[in-house]
C-alpha cells in the first residue's frame, strides 16, 4: 500500500476506486449504457458508436472510467449536463472522440458529476 507522501514499496501495489492491480479492459461493440465500475472502455464499434452515461451517486464518488476508441469512428458519449471540463459554460452534454483510434477520455465521479481529468482528440458538446 502506499506509504505517506505518495511513495510505494517495491513489490505492493495501489488501488483506485473500482481497479485493482489491473483495471479491467471492457469492450464496447454494441452502442448503449456505459456501466459506472472503475476500469478501462474500449469502444470498437465499426461505425460512429453512441453511448450514454448517467449521472454518478454518492456511493460511486471516486470512480474512474477510462474510455478509449478502438476504431477508427467518431464515438459520441452523451451525459447531459454531466461533464464537467474546467471550460467556461459550465457542464457539457457530450463527448465526442475524433476518428482515430487512441483518441479517448478520463472521467472521475465527483460531486454528482463526471470531471474530465484528461482528454485526448475530444469534442464537447
Amino acid at each position: 500500500m502506499p506509504q505517506a507522501g505518495g511513495s510505494f514499496i517495491p513489490g505492493e501495489t495501489a488501488s483506485v476506486k473500482g481497479w485493482s492491480v489491473q483495471p479491467p479492459v471492457v469492450v464496447l461493440a454494441v452502442n448503449g449504457a456505459i456501466p459506472i465500475v472503475g476500469g478501462i472502455y474500449r469502444i470498437v464499434n465499426v461505425a460512429a458508436g453512441a453511448y450514454t452515461l448517467r449521472a454518478p451517486t454518492a456511493a460511486e464518488e471516486g470512480t474512474t472510467l477510462f474510455i478509449t476508441a478502438g476504431t477508427a469512428a467518431a464515438h459520441v458519449i452523451t451525459a447531459t449536463g454531466l461533464l464537467q471540463n474546467g471550460i467556461v459554460g459550465g457542464a457539457k452534454n457530450s463527448a465526442t472522440t475524433a476518428a482515430f483510434i487512441g483518441s479517448g477520455i478520463v472521467l472521475v465521479a465527483l460531486n454528482l458529476q463526471w470531471y474530465v481529468q484528461s482528454s485526448v482528440a475530444i469534442t464537447f458538446a
